[in-house]
């Protein structure tokens, strides 16, 4: 393991400092300003596809407590229920948006 001297770090990073000062323009330093995208979301209309998918949400639950037990399969069909009828809720809210 090499030895580490504090001294001469020192002396190699003030040599850096003084070599790379020229070469900095004399800039404040600020951050930039943070990029902030700002877009309506009417819930109002969205409402549906909320609704649909808590529904989805509460079924994975379901299928996460059920697994490895009897009621798994049922489970599985309430989650495969809940996911098609968000899929055609979507669908239905996008045919509405299109011109």
């Amino acid at each position: 393991m090499a030895n580490i001297d504090p001294v001469h770090n020192r002396k190699v990073a003030a040599w850096l400092a003084d070599a790379l000062t020229p070469l900095i323009p004399d800039m404040p330093v600020e951050p930039p300003p943070p990029h902030v995208i700002t877009r309506k979301v009417v819930v109002g209309d969205n409402a549906g596809i909320v609704r649909q998918a808590l529904k989805v949400a509460a079924a994975v639950d379901g299928l996460d407590q059920a697994r490895f037990t009897k009621g798994e399969r049922g489970a599985r069909l309430a989650l495969e229920r809940a996911a098609k009828l968000l899929r055609t809720e979507v669908r239905r809210r996008s045919r509405k948006s299109q011109p």
